[in-house]
C-alpha cells in the first residue's frame, strides 16, 4: 500500500517500506489493524503486512501500535531513522509476544535506491521494469491493483474480491 503521490507525478525523494506483523500465537491481532504515526503526523491505519509510504529524505520518527480493547496504543514502540535521498528503507514493526501492552519491536532492514523517475527511466538504459502482475495499490485506495507490465490499469482486487476502479488508475 502506497501513501503520497502516485507513480505517474514526481516522486518525493524518499521511502519506507513498512513491514507489521505479529506471532503466530497471537493470532487475534488479525482482528485489528496496525497504527503509524510519521513524525507526529495522524496515524496511518492499515491491516498487518506491509505498507509503502512516501516521505522526505531525512530524520524521522516512526511510531507502531495497534487498538486493543480499550486501549488507543497497545504494543507502541518508536523509532528514528535516518532516510537517505533516492533511497527507501526497509523497517519491520513486530507486536509483543505474550504482553500486548508491552512494547513492539521495530527492526530496521536494508536501505534501497528508488527506482527511477518514468521521464528519466526512459533515457536510462536499464533492465526492463517489474513484470506484469498484482502489487499494492500505490494510491492506497485498494488491496492491489494490477500493473501490466508498463502501467497502472484500472483493475483492483479488495480481499480476494477483483473489481474496476477507473478513476485511481
Amino acid at each position: 500500500m502506497s501513501l503520497g503521490s502516485p507513480p505517474g507525478s514526481t516522486p518525493p525523494p524518499a521511502g519506507l517500506q513498512v513491514r507489521t506483523h505479529f506471532w503466530a500465537l497471537s493470532f487475534l491481532l488479525a482482528l485489528v489493524q496496525t497504527r503509524l504515526e510519521i513524525d507526529g503526523a495522524a496515524p496511518i491505519v492499515r491491516p498487518w503486512g506491509d505498507s509503502f509510504v512516501w516521505i522526505g529524505a531525512g530524520q524521522h520518527t516512526i511510531r507502531g501500535s495497534f487498538r486493543w480493547g480499550l486501549y488507543r496504543r497497545a504494543g507502541d514502540a518508536s523509532i528514528v531513522v535516518v532516510v537517505p535521498p533516492g533511497q527507501v528503507l526497509n523497517l519491520d514493526y513486530e507486536a509483543p509476544r505474550w504482553f500486548l501492552f508491552m512494547p513492539g519491536r521495530w527492526t530496521v532492514g536494508a536501505c534501497l535506491p528508488l527506482a527511477p523517475a518514468p521521464a528519466a527511466a526512459a533515457a536510462l538504459p536499464t533492465a526492463p521494469g517489474p513484470p506484469a502482475g498484482w502489487f499494492a495499490d500505490p494510491g492506497g485506495r485498494h488491496q492491489h491493483r494490477y500493473w501490466d507490465g508498463a502501467g497502472w490499469t484500472e483493475h483492483v482486487a479488495d480481499a480476494g474480491v477483483a473489481a474496476l476502479d477507473p478513476s485511481g488508475a
